[in-house]
């Protein structure tokens, strides 16, 4: 786990693997782009991405493995040889939002899982704005929807855990 954490009201969190880094790393730009130095967690789901990611050494950006995700939650281990990857991946999603939760351990924060390919043309805090001055709901989810006609971003309050 990362260390000089700064607890802020709200933290991002997203997985992937090397073959959608670059994309993240767009995403993670975009989001700085328009003001928001939130903390961003990676669940790095290859060595590759995890080695890439550290070795940025960027401010906010913390990195976790599924190894440190399954020493957190012990029943996540035995589940990946009953998935297939894909479900084993959906499967951390909700675990990551707890664990990033858990961490930052102040009342009243909110982990807002991203996809990874997201990009963000505006300031984020739309988003938040979506949650409202209630911020009893400890999580939510942004994700890309696509169509032939359009590509739109909603939020959505989940339960993570």
């Amino acid at each position: 786990m990362a260390d000089n954490i700064t607890v802020r009201a709200h933290a991002y969190c997203t997985y992937f693997d090397s073959g959608y880094l670059p994309r993240a790393l767009a995403l993670f730009d975009s989001l700085q782009r328009h003001g928001d130095d939130s903390p961003i967690w990676v669940l790095a789901l290859d060595d590759e991405t995890a080695d890439t990611l550290r070795a940025l050494d960027r401010a906010g950006l913390h990195v976790i493995t599924a190894r440190d995700l399954e020493a957190a939650v012990p029943e996540l281990a035995p589940l990946r040889a009953k998935r297939t990857r894909m479900e084993y991946y959906f499967t951390q999603t909700p675990l990551l939002m707890r664990y990033v939760l858990d961490v930052l351990g102040t009342p009243g924060s909110v982990a807002i899982y991203l996809d990874a390919d997201l990009f963000f043309f505006d300031s984020p805090i739309r988003v938040l704005d979506a949650l409202g001055e209630d911020r009893s709901a400890s999580s939510s989810t942004v994700t890309r929807r696509s169509s032939r006609r359009s590509w739109r971003s909603t939020a959505n309050t989940t339960s993570a855990g």
